[in-house]
């Protein structure tokens, strides 16, 4: 059985009018239809056992975004610090190891002391590239 004003109570239930905001007269139809009443009761029914979401402000939301998003720029920029300070201490002591195994050599020539200067500034420059794309790239 299809009745014609189960559509405005539908409507008013949706809209959560019923049953204080609606008419006196749909009320009392719903009483006395058998249809109304059941759509009636499995509404309420189905409303009370639905949780209620509550939904942020927009600004909420925003800045929720915005952090979310500084947060990340700070993590990225961390990672890309932390690896070229790796990538320069591991230069640094590259080059350290290789000019105290030129010292002990007994005689220091010039050309000796340029060969690891060189190699070591050749190690830096090459690898601050490859830590900066392992810092920046998409995850």
């Amino acid at each position: 059985m299809i009745c014609p004003r189960e559509s405005e109570i539908a409507d008013s239930l949706m809209t959560a009018r019923w049953p204080n905001a609606c008419e006196h007269e749909l009320r009392a139809h719903a009483a006395s239809c058998a249809t109304c009443a059941d759509l009636v009761l499995v509404a309420t029914a189905i409303a009370q056992e639905t949780p209620q979401v509550t939904v942020p402000a927009s600004g909420v939301v925003w800045w929720r975004i915005q952090r979310r998003e500084r947060e990340k720029a700070v993590r990225t920029a961390s990672r890309t610090i932390t690896i070229l300070q790796a990538s320069s201490i591991a230069g640094a002591i590259a080059l350290a190891s290789t000019i105290a195994g030129s010292i002990s050599v007994p005689t220091i020539h010039i050309p000796v002391w340029s060969l690891p200067l060189l190699l070591g500034f050749a190690v830096s420059l090459a690898l601050a590239p490859v830590a900066v794309y392992w810092a920046v790239k998409a995850d």
